[in-house]
């Protein structure tokens, strides 16, 4: 096993190309530890873990083209961190105005579309959309959306077309059909199913975009 700081550690990060993989938490403030990955080897990364500010992750994400790391939500703070990834060397630095006030506390459910939109769930329920320009956030016309009571996790269709959520106190999996672009973009409700299951937290989908696992 890979040593790690000691701290809480909660998310795991793979980079699009699958180097480096970044791993957060907390301890006091919020830390990712960067792996650089070659060769079958792995490394950490010269100055990690990374600090994120007052921005805790439980939660993270990669942009699609692997420029930019997002975590926040483990502590009941609405910030979240931003960070720009050197893909070569797995170096983190805080994007500009980072840690960002996502506008509701414990910011969880990170994913991002290939058109810079990034999505994530509050445990108030409610769903937030940004758009993004050079990694810094701004939140789009109407965010946030309503969702689930207890949203807390999300995952995009490979299409990009459809955002899953998960409402842990509910036991429930709702789908949104994201509709319009930039600042105008608009999920809209399409339908709710229940899990079987009690805490639902965790949603990821198959490549195929054919399955969904809860």
């Amino acid at each position: 096993p890979l040593p790690l700081p000691a701290a809480a550690w909660c998310t795991v990060a793979v980079h699009p190309t699958g180097s480096p993989v970044i791993v957060g938490g907390t301890s006091g403030t919020g830390v990712a530890s960067s792996f650089y990955f070659a060769n079958d080897w792995a490394f950490p990364v010269v100055g990690s873990p990374f600090s994120t500010g007052s921005a805790t992750p439980y939660s993270s994400t990669f942009s699609p083209d692997g420029g930019y790391y997002y975590a926040g939500g483990f502590s009941i703070s609405t910030a979240f961190a931003g960070l720009s990834v050197d893909a070569g060397t797995g170096t983190l630095a805080m994007l500009p105005g980072s840690p960002f006030d996502s506008g509701g506390a414990r910011p969880t459910g990170f994913a991002m579309d290939y058109e810079g939109r990034l999505y994530s769930a509050d445990q108030s329920g409610r769903l937030r959309i940004f758009t993004t320009t050079d990694g810094v956030p701004s939140p789009v016309a109407g965010s946030p959306f309503p969702s689930l009571p207890g949203s807390i996790d999300t995952v995009l269709h490979p299409d990009g077309e459809f955002l899953f959520v998960t409402g842990r106190t509910v036991n429930q999996l709702q789908a949104f059909r994201i509709s319009g672009s930039g600042d105008a973009t608009v999920p809209q409700a399409t339908s709710t199913v229940a899990t079987g299951g009690l805490y639902p937290s965790i949603v990821t989908i198959a490549r195929s975009g054919r399955l969904l696992f809860v």
